[in-house]
């Protein structure tokens, strides 16, 4: 397994057992704020980066630390609001089966989570290669498959500006380095004139010879 491997399982696990604790109930009101705080996030980030990005555009770094800020500061504003909403039933007790909906709750959502930032770090590093624990993950083609998703409904929200290019991965034929290549046939030599004139001349040289054993043999 690879380091984003072992971050994938984090992720779910942190977001699995949060949920488990908290409930269906308590998970709703997040919700709320969760998917608030995605449509605030990709309706923001793309003329934050357009004002703040000169010629040359803005390192990795900066981009993903901006998209960070923004989207805390969104969960955080959601967050208020949705209690103020829904408060009552976030302060009920839950039960075994609330917790046990809390926790496939939590799974999905880190997936979701993921897949956010999985689309966020395709956008900045575009036309970049992937590095190597990135393309050895096993669980990264699942998270790769919600990108789609997230920027279908980014594109619903804020228009094509919020679209991200969603490269696939591409899989690198591996070579066995056992096997050697096969050797390319070599190009047919053309034949040499000089050495055809000399077969010619060694083929004539016998016919003489012949032609006059033959006329020796005759007048004897």
């Amino acid at each position: 397994m690879s380091l984003a491997d072992w971050i994938i399982l984090l992720v779910l696990l942190v977001s699995g057992l949060c949920a488990l604790m908290r409930g269906i109930g308590r998970e709703a009101g997040a919700l709320i704020a969760w998917a608030g705080a995605v449509v605030a996030t990709a309706l923001l980030l793309p003329p934050l980066l357009r004002a703040v990005s000169g010629p040359k555009g803005t390192a990795l770094m900066v981009d993903l630390g901006l998209a960070a800020i923004l989207f805390i500061a969104s969960l955080l504003f959601f967050s208020y609001l949705s209690r103020r909403l829904v408060g009552g039933w976030m302060d009920d007790e839950p039960g075994a089966i609330g917790r046990s909906l809390g926790f496939a709750f939590g799974l999905g959502r880190g997936f979701v989570m993921l897949a956010i930032l999985y689309w966020f770090y395709a956008w900045t590093v575009e036309g970049e290669a992937e590095p190597s624990w990135v393309k050895s993950s096993k669980l990264m083609p699942l998270v790769q498959g919600l990108t789609p998703a997230i920027e279908r409904a980014a594109s619903l929200v804020g228009g094509e500006d919020t679209k991200p290019v969603h490269r696939p991965r591409t899989v690198e034929p591996r070579v066995d380095p056992k096997v050697a290549p096969k050797a390319a046939p070599k190009p047919a030599q053309k034949p040499d004139p000089q050495a055809e004139e000399a077969d010619l001349g060694y083929q004539r040289s016998d016919r003489r010879a012949i032609e006059q054993l033959l006329e020796t043999t005759r007048e004897e």
